[in-house]
């Protein structure tokens, strides 16, 4: 925490990991890497790093989470993919797709394209799933729904 790498607001989300994995024996906690904490509102995100995590287990892990935190919680495996990301991401809603789109400055920026049917079911505001995907992926990400 001195160094900057961890902030305050993550030391009770990897608290309850630990716990999670010692005392409910979560199996899929003991190959797993932190990586970091995104507050929302009315969402927290955890970034994971797990092999072989598959999305029933990522969902189970939310529950449980969200049950010890007392928040709704998203986990999503770390990836530098976009679509598969954000495809964790805004769960159960589906991506239409993702494009990648060329400014005139020389500048890309990625375009997530979301189902407008989805909208009701997204675990936050679509700006706030563009905030957490630029945190994460560290680049410019708009997201529009269709």
């Amino acid at each position: 925490m001195d160094r900057g790498e961890v902030s305050r607001d993550e030391i009770p989300v990897m608290k309850t990991l630990i716990d999670l994995e010692e005392n409910q024996g979560l199996r899929l906690l003991r190959e797993a890497k932190y990586v970091r904490s995104i507050w929302l509102p009315g969402l927290l995100v955890i970034v994971l790093r797990i092999p072989r995590a598959t999305p029933p287990e990522l969902r189970r892990l939310s529950r449980a989470l969200g049950e010890a935190l007392g928040t709704r919680v998203q986990v999503v495996n770390m990836t530098r993919d976009v679509k598969t990301l954000a495809a964790q991401l805004v769960s159960p809603a589906r991506v239409l797709g993702v494009n990648m789109v060329w400014l005139p400055d020389g500048s890309t920026q990625y375009v997530v394209r979301l189902s407008r049917f989805d909208q009701r079911v997204l675990p936050t505001k679509p700006s706030n799933i563009e905030k957490a995907l630029q945190e994460i992926l560290e680049v410019p990400i708009r997201v529009r729904l269709e």
